[in-house]
């Protein structure tokens, strides 16, 4: 009995280069020719880097938000516990506050007034930290109760790769949301508005990859686009889920022998990665 082959390894880069040109990825990951990746550009990467960074600051926000709603957890029982004390002792803060008024030495504090003016504080930093997280994350294109599972190049949240070695794919989000019950993976491109076909595989196959590893695919998928940050919502449905089987198929057809088809364009071929040593490669 013959042994069964292992699937060469697809990534979502690999799905994004295919879309642009069959020809380009063959050269790059079948023949394996020696490739520099196209830098991106120093506004693209400030773009990038400050994404990233909102994404940091919202978690730390989230973060100290959480710690404050903690404190003041803490700081109701405290009290509850002394009041419950104190009651049995015939002097509790109830007592005391129904007698503040009429005490003749009205310039000592009481005990009830500074326990409301720390829980103010404490509600107020809550809700401002609060705030502010979802503040940043709107202007990050992400829906202000998401919550941060992974993000790539972040210094504060780990980023995931998903892996099916069955299905010889894996991929990896810019980052990974859960919204609504649902985990949902986010793609960030900061140097175009346009969606394109690259983008949407890639996306795709986060979503298939997810649900190979969580047990439920997501419904859908965000793409970023753009200075401004517009978000762009991908359904998941059996079209494109068939599409991206197309795809990939076709991927592992060129893997076993099948001729790639070129797809020479002037602007492709000029930010093409191995435009160098392709014989199919646009010329005026």
């Amino acid at each position: 009995m013959t042994e069964e082959r292992s699937l060469v390894l697809i990534s979502d880069a690999e799905v994004g280069d295919y879309a642009v040109c069959p020809e380009s990825w063959r050269l790059k990951y079948v023949d394996k020719k020696l490739f520099r990746r196209t830098e991106r550009s120093a506004t693209t990467q400030k773009q990038r880097s400050n994404w990233v960074k909102v994404q940091d600051l919202s978690t730390q926000l989230k973060r100290y938000a959480g710690i404050a709603y903690g404190l003041l957890v803490i700081f109701v029982f405290v009290v509850f516990l002394l009041d419950r004390h104190n009651e049995l002792q015939e002097d509790s803060i109830i007592y005391k506050a129904s007698n503040l008024w009429s005490e003749s030495n009205g310039h000592h504090w009481d005990r009830i007034y500074i326990i409301i003016i720390i829980l103010g504080v404490i509600i107020f930093v809550w809700d401002l930290f609060d705030r502010k997280s979802k503040v940043s994350k709107k202007e990050a294109g992400i829906d202000e109760n998401a919550r941060a599972l992974a993000v790539k190049d972040s210094s504060l949240i780990p980023e995931r790769q998903y892996l099916s070695e069955e299905n010889g794919l894996s991929s990896k989000p810019d980052a990974v949301y859960k919204i609504d019950k649902h985990i949902i993976p986010v793609d960030r491109y900061t140097s175009t508005n346009k969606v394109r076909d690259r983008h949407v595989l890639r996306l795709l196959l986060h979503m298939r990859l997810i649900g190979d590893v969580d047990g439920i695919e997501p419904p859908y998928g965000l793409l970023i686009m753009g200075p401004k940050a517009r978000t762009v919502r991908i359904e998941s449905n059996d079209e494109r889920r068939r599409w991206l089987d197309s795809v990939i198929a076709e991927m592992r057809a060129i893997i076993d022998g099948v001729p790639a088809e070129p797809l020479p364009s002037e602007v492709k071929c000029l930010h093409c990665d191995v435009k160098s040593i392709c014989k199919f490669r646009f010329s005026k």
